[in-house]
């Protein structure tokens, strides 16, 4: 079985969000992640020149074709960015678990909804549905029930789902889900951890 661009994505954008999200349980510095960043933003508009070996395969196999010449690794870029701003603003278990969150619900909506998703509400985004809206809740609530209270887990979940599915039709501008859900995610913890729930 081929396995297609989205999945690779999402496999990806898994992998990724379990590494960040422990790193960011280390304790180290959102600086090295910002650094990445802006490195790797450098080397993939290098690439549209050079075709080099490394940055030339990682644009073919992961990233969507309109972002190839336009600027490739952008959403790459804005993981990174992301997850080192909710290190820089969250304690180290806040910004684990919401990266963490994020890596796994993000993947698995996307991958569910591609694949089963019916329902779309018009309360949300374009392209995303209630069954992966629900799936990447589902899955939220499954890593976070092994870390915080039910209720917590819960309202965080939902949090990240709502972060994810209608942010642009309540605030009028497209925020990046990369920085949203997570960001979602670790304020709502974090609000649940001052009221002590």
């Amino acid at each position: 079985m081929a396995i297609n661009l989205e999945q690779r994505r999402q496999f990806a954008h898994l992998v990724l969000g379990v590494m960040l999200a422990f790193y960011a349980y280390l304790g180290y510095s959102c600086l090295y992640i910002i650094m990445l960043g802006i490195f790797s933003l450098a080397v993939f508009q290098i690439n549209k020149k050079l075709k080099l070996p490394i940055a030339n395969f990682l644009v073919e196999k992961f990233e969507r074709e309109q972002q190839k010449e336009k600027l490739p690794g952008w959403g790459f870029f804005l993981l990174l960015l992301g997850s080192a701003l909710i290190i820089l603003l969250f304690e180290k278990q806040i910004a684990a678990i919401s990266l963490l969150v994020f890596g796994v619900s993000d993947s698995v909506a996307t991958l569910v909804g591609m694949r089963y998703g019916r329902t779309k509400p018009r309360i949300f985004e374009k392209g995303k549905s209630l069954e992966g809206s629900l799936a990447g809740l589902l899955c939220s609530m499954a890593v976070l029930l092994f870390i915080v209270k039910p209720i917590s887990a819960f309202l965080a979940s939902l949090a990240g789902v709502i972060a994810e599915g209608i942010k642009k039709r309540f605030i009028g501008i497209k925020i990046e889900d990369n920085i949203a859900v997570p960001l979602a995610v670790a304020l709502t913890l974090k609000l649940l951890t001052v009221f002590g729930i």
